[in-house]
């Protein structure tokens, strides 16, 4: 199993809007900023359900 990148909450914050401004692609923002897809989803589903 890969080990998991350490990220802050602002990093996860920019990884969600990132994700969103660009059309929900969760397996280009997930490459881009080195995590996984289901990683890049479940923030964006927090995000949305919790602000």
């Amino acid at each position: 199993m890969a080990e998991r990148k350490k990220t802050t909450k602002e990093e996860r914050m920019e990884i969600v809007q990132y994700c969103i401004n660009h059309g929900r692609n969760y397996k280009e923002t997930a490459a881009k900023y080195g995590c996984s897809y289901s990683q890049v989803y479940s923030w964006v589903r927090k995000y949305e359900s919790q602000g």
